[in-house]
């Protein structure tokens, strides 16, 4: 049986300065070499948790980035208990945050489960057998990654003189944070994202891709959904993926058989005379609701999207005096782009809220924008920036995210890394219809 238990809330806090503090027995007591264990709340960025506590000021304020220098160079160790439920013991289980800044140890009950160094995907920690009954224990030491970049190169990758300082092409974390000619430097830090644990009996429904392809003539769609599941078991299991179209009470389904391990499983939802989503001044900016649920022995997993069916075209036929076109369509219609370049709306960029993005949006409109470029030195738009820009028909052109340098692409572990993290930043998104481009990088 499936399940899951919120583990946000308030958690210890502290800090040291070196990082040979491993030991995770040394951070299970209240006061840790002399050190007061702060009440930090989660998920928040660890300067906004030292301006509560008025430890530091603004750091977008005058010269407190400065002053608040320090913060990124200490060690971050967060500590945390809760009681795991019955139903959770000896079932799969797994210790997930949305996202963590930026490197990551991770122990429960004094075992380490797992390190993570990428702020632009969730992190998972297989946690299965070393849940215990009452009492479990979970440390989290974070930081900001500049210790562990000291020794690598970086001149030959031609960054600023500034970069040299924090080796940024070795962070998959946004790079604006090491300073840019628009922002200070302040190296976000800390638990930034939802924090929980999960448990299933079998496999996992871990993300579900949902998005509609029209034929051309736009008289009707295919709306496809994608499942991706991880079965953590030693043999496959059989289950059955259904998709079902609320706005019309379409559905699909289709037995499928689960391997060990990653798998994708797929299936289509004819749908005709779409209503179909315009940009801003061309038309309804309509959706459909989409529910996916995979069914396995014992669970039923769900998860809902909301959809909206385009065409997208870029028309890049030569131009008959020189060079090619470059012409966005949508439903056929080519659309004069008009907008600007949606850069992170705060130095703490975790701690915007839904409704500064959906502001920040109708002010774009105001300005008769329709569409935004998500520059590629930030991180991947967040679900309420989207979800505004749908709502607002707003277009969105996204950068993967890198920017202004040459990134270690021939490192293995670095180009792995990457890999998942567009696969997992690309799922994600699909269903959004104001996303229409994925852009390689900024410059």
């Amino acid at each position: 049986m499936a399940g899951k238990i919120d583990l946000n809330g308030t958690w210890g806090l502290t800090w040291a300065e070196g990082p040979g503090l491993m030991n995770p027995d040394q951070y299970t007591a209240v006061n840790m070499r002399g050190r007061k264990m702060l009440k930090a709340a989660v998920p928040a960025p660890i300067h906004n948790v030292l301006m509560d506590l008025g430890l530091i000021e603004d750091p977008n304020v005058g010269l407190n980035s400065l002053k608040a220098r320090w913060v990124e160079e200490q060690f971050w160790i967060y500590r945390h208990t809760f009681t795991a439920p019955e139903e959770s013991i000896g079932q799969n289980a797994w210790l997930v945050f949305d996202k963590l800044e930026f490197e990551a140890v991770v122990w429960l009950n004094g075992q380490e489960v797992g390190r993570h160094a990428n702020a632009h995907r969730p992190a998972r920690f297989d946690v299965t057998g070393r849940l215990q009954a009452g009492e479990n224990l979970l440390i989290v030491k974070v930081s900001t990654g500049i210790h562990s970049a000291a020794d690598k190169p970086g001149a030959e990758y031609h960054c600023h003189l500034m970069d040299l300082l924090t080796k940024r092409p070795w962070h998959r974390k946004p790079q604006y944070q090491g300073g840019w000619d628009w922002n200070a430097r302040l190296m976000n830090v800390g638990i930034l994202g939802d924090v929980r644990l999960e448990w299933h009996a079998g496999p996992c429904l871990e993300q579900a891709a949902v998005f509609a392809i029209p034929t051309p003539d736009l008289q009707s769609a295919k709306v496809h959904a994608r499942a991706f599941v991880v079965n953590r078991g030693d043999s496959a299991v059989e289950g059955t993926l259904r998709a079902r179209i609320r706005e019309t009470g379409q559905e699909a389904s289709a037995k499928v058989r689960i391997a060990p391990g990653d798998s994708s499983h797929e299936i289509v939802i004819d749908l005709a005379n779409p209503r179909l989503w315009w940009p801003i001044g061309h038309g309804e900016q309509s959706r459909y609701t989409v529910d996916v649920e995979l069914t396995t022995p014992g669970e039923t997993q769900t998860t809902t999207r909301k959809v909206g069916v385009r065409r997208v075209e870029i028309d890049q036929s030569p131009h008959p005096e020189e060079g090619r076109y470059f012409i966005i369509r949508i439903n056929n219609r080519p659309i004069f782009c008009k907008g600007g370049n949606w850069v992170p709306a705060d130095l703490l960029y975790s701690a915007v809220t839904p409704q500064r993005y959906r502001d920040l949006v109708r002010l774009a409109v105001e300005a008769n924008f329709n569409t935004l470029r998500v520059w590629g030195g930030g991180c991947f738009a967040d679900h309420a920036l989207c979800e505004a820009c749908d709502e607002a028909g707003v277009l969105v052109w996204h950068d993967f995210l890198f920017a202004c340098c040459k990134y270690p692409g021939d490192h293995p572990d670095f180009a792995a890394e990457v890999r998942r993290e567009i696969a997992w930043a690309v799922r994600d998104l699909a269903h959004h219809p104001c996303l229409i481009v994925w852009c390689g990088n900024n410059e």
